[in-house]
């Protein structure tokens, strides 16, 4: 079966973990960046899994911070002509980073690096297995990357097809979830083996989200709504995954104890409250507090415990945070 592509100072004192993960405190302010009005834009669209947006917070040095603004996945964008170049983040070493502004549906003067977005852009899927991403657009030039069946793409507009022998190139940038490789990739694409149907992406988009949510009633809302894309070449594969989770028994259904082991869990998310506890271990009851995140602050999972804890009234798993090197009570986690 094919499978898709899918620093404030703080007090010291750490509080008990009861709705008591939680710390009292206050948060900063970012400067708006002037003069959003001019240039020209253009309607694109983005194609990067949890793809993170900045704020310029100090325009004499270019200096950009981390906002708690994520791009969904295949959502539409308008890209402004504003580019800032020697720019830098905040804390980081880099000076010769590139940001371009956008704006989404609901957040405006936000910026991007200029190499994770095409100013112009429609969405495409990958609709053929093995299939080999070029460095060029050439026969000559195939990468040693492949591109995994369902991965949703941007393709530049602003660049026309390029032909090369038998295939003809067009260019363009995604996100691969599933392979060794996993991650960021761009170059050029046979445009036969990417499918721009809309009921492909749009059901695509829906089985990505529904992959990422560990909610069953969620997922399963969203595995039907993919279902009515009656056409999409993804409809056996959705229809597969809906039929095992109707499926699952009772005993699979996580329970509350006190087993404290974990398990692998990749999923992205962000933290949903100010001042929560970063514990080296899921477990309140011991002095094992390392440090407090705060509201918006993006985190890749990569465990999350075996059984669910009830923590003041909460009932919800812990969940290991790469970024923070600890972990946070799913109370305060939001899974995107």
């Amino acid at each position: 079966m094919k499978r898709i592509g899918l620093v404030l100072l703080l007090p010291l004192i750490f509080l008990s973990c009861n709705k008591s993960e939680q710390q009292s405190g206050e948060t900063g302010t970012t400067v708006t960046v002037a003069d959003t009005n001019q240039g020209s834009s253009w309607e694109s669209y983005n194609s990067i899994w949890n793809l993170k947006t900045y704020k310029l917070t100090d325009k004499a040095t270019n200096t950009f911070k981390k906002s708690s603004v994520s791009l969904g996945y295949g959502e539409a964008i308008t890209v402004y002509s504003e580019i800032i170049s020697n720019a830098s983040i905040a804390g980081g070493t880099s000076n010769d980073m590139e940001f371009q502004r956008i704006d989404t549906t609901t957040d405006t003067d936000i910026w991007v690096p200029t190499n994770n977005i095409f100013p112009q852009a429609k969405l495409g899927m990958i609709s053929s297995d093995d299939t080999v991403l070029y460095t060029k657009p050439a026969m000559s030039e195939p990468s040693s990357r492949i591109i995994p069946f369902g991965t949703l793409v941007s393709i530049d507009s602003s660049t026309a097809p390029i032909k090369d022998g038998t295939k003809t190139f067009i260019k363009v940038l995604g996100w691969d979830e599933v392979s060794a490789t996993k991650g960021f990739f761009s170059g050029y694409l046979d445009e036969k083996t990417v499918s721009t149907e809309k009921n492909d992406i749009e059901s695509l988009k829906m089985l990505f989200k529904a992959n990422h949510t560990t909610n069953e009633t969620v997922k399963t809302e969203l595995l039907e709504g993919a279902l009515t894309f009656n056409s999409s070449v993804l409809k056996g594969q959705i229809q597969t995954a809906l039929n095992e989770l109707k499926n699952k028994t009772d005993d699979t259904a996580p329970v509350s104890g006190n087993d404290r082991s974990s398990e692998p869990f990749a999923a992205f998310g962000s933290i949903n409250d100010d001042n929560v506890n970063v514990r080296s271990t899921p477990d309140e009851t011991l002095d094992n507090v390392i440090s407090v995140t705060s509201n918006g602050t993006s985190i890749t999972i990569t465990e999350r415990t075996k059984s669910q804890f009830t923590i003041g009234g909460d009932t919800d798993y812990w969940y290991k945070a790469d970024e923070l090197n600890g972990w946070v009570f799913g109370t305060f986690v939001t899974i995107e």
